[in-house]
């Protein structure tokens, strides 16, 4: 299986912009004993139209913390076997990247390559996939999981309806 490549910024001519969503942040044990755990928040934008078909999704993510996270350790995994849709490809910022290994036939580990400072903002990560039953109530969900080391994950679940 060959690594699909970036899709260019240019490729996507219209979409829908950024609508505050909730996202769930899975805490430990252990982090909720020692006080303040870190924690990443998401800011996705509606799931808009792809021509000629397809959804097109962005999504940044946030470092609510007051520590910095370090260059190439904020990961963000996406599975993609058996999901009810098709992957088309992804693009964005320059820092982000297949993580080493990252592609495989079931899922999709994406980094990013810069440092996140306290109260700041990823560059854009936006993602392609088609529905493969489009119309069909629900729609399938994209599950996107970004997690940085002693950070609480952050779980964003967008549908995919085009």
């Amino acid at each position: 299986m060959s690594e699909p490549r970036p899709v260019s910024r240019r490729t996507v001519t219209a979409a829908a912009w950024s609508v505050p969503v909730v996202v769930a942040a899975v805490g430990s044990p252990l982090a909720a004993a020692s006080g303040e755990t870190p924690t990443l928040s998401a800011r996705v934008g509606a799931p808009s139209v792809y021509p000629p078909g397809g959804t097109f999704q962005d999504v940044y993510f946030r470092n609510e913390s007051g520590s910095a996270i370090d260059p190439n350790t904020l990961t963000l995994f996406i599975p993609t076997a058996g999901q009810g849709w098709t992957w088309q490809g992804f693009g964005g910022g320059p820092s982000w990247d297949y993580a080493p290994g990252g592609f495989t036939s079931t899922s999709f580990t994406f980094r990013y390559s810069a440092g996140l400072a306290p109260d700041q903002e990823t560059e854009l990560f936006y993602f392609l996939a088609s529905n493969r039953t489009p119309g069909v109530e629900p729609a399938p969900t994209a599950v996107l999981t970004a997690t940085a080391p002693g950070f609480t994950p952050c779980v964003v679940v967008t549908p995919i309806p085009y």
